[in-house]
């Protein structure tokens, strides 16, 4: 039931198709030697990639349904993380440039509908549309994980991630979320809490099968952290020590926070960081 804090929306997909849809093959790209061009095996089986001049008439077509839910949010799955692409269908061709303009398009149609908007990845052509992404950004503690995105478009839009919660890491993983300014994005089952815990392959999307009300509220911290920076530029990143376990971004007004990310307290120019922790200034 939509009310007080919790909002909630549908997730929708018009980039991948499957041929057990009423309306398969219509609109799915062709490749120049003529075939379908495929996309990846998900739970529906082999997906097709849609022409997006065709998705944005789809789209149109089953808001007659959608629009009468009653939800605040739509997440179009895929939209802005799938690169450009051709198709060469007689009487239906498409070139990357109109790939780019009916993707727009697309999630434009959600924008003025009045919904909160989200799409996967993340893509610079759909940030004046969209109002958040996810991704799969991780870190590595080889200091290749510079966080680019953030640097450039932290005050343009928010970011989650689906590498929030890793029951095998060495670490809590929302303190990368912490360093690079991310929300946490949950995956939950409707056992939540009272779930043992599950072979890799038996994870619910991208979260742990034994997600307990103590990790929930472990990461109170994080939402604190991001009320008080939400949207705000990320001005700097640097590594403090020269094995990488120790990160430091910086942004606007100039609020600044350290993680240590080794097993062992850190003193990094005159501040200490306990092991495992972050140090905010």
């Amino acid at each position: 039931q939509q009310g007080g804090d919790i909002t909630y929306g549908l997730h929708d997909n018009y980039q991948d198709i499957y041929d057990n849809s009423p309306s398969f093959p219509k609109g799915v790209n062709v490749l120049p030697n003529g075939d379908l061009m495929s996309g990846g095996f998900w739970a529906g089986g082999q997906s097709y990639i849609l022409n997006s001049r065709n998705s944005v008439e789809y789209a149109k077509r089953n808001w007659t349904y959608e629009g009468t839910l009653g939800q605040k949010l739509m997440f179009i799955d895929t939209a802005s993380a799938s690169r450009l692409l051709e198709s060469y269908e007689k009487g239906n061709m498409q070139t990357k440039t109109q790939d780019k303009e009916f993707k727009i398009k697309l999630l434009s149609f959600y924008k003025e509908k009045g919904m909160i908007l989200g799409s996967e990845e993340g893509a610079d052509f759909a940030i004046p549309v969209v109002d958040f992404f996810e991704s799969r950004h991780s870190r590595k503690a080889n200091g290749e994980s510079i966080p680019l995105w953030p640097l450039v478009f932290h005050d343009a839009v928010i970011m989650s991630r689906y590498n929030s919660f890793e029951p095998d890491s060495a670490y809590p993983k929302w303190l990368e979320d912490m360093l690079w300014g991310y929300q946490l994005h949950f995956f939950m089952t409707t056992q939540f809490g009272n779930v043992k815990p599950g072979k890799p392959s038996e994870k619910i999307g991208f979260g742990p099968n034994d997600f307990s009300e103590e990790l929930f509220k472990s990461t109170f911290e994080v939402d604190k952290w991001h009320n008080r920076i939400a949207t705000s530029e990320m001005l700097s990143h640097r590594y403090l020590t020269n094995d990488y376990q120790v990160e430091e971004t910086v942004f606007s007004p100039g609020v600044r926070i350290i993680v240590n990310f080794s097993n062992e307290k850190r003193v990094v120019e005159g501040n200490t960081i306990n092991a495992l922790g972050y140090l905010i200034m």
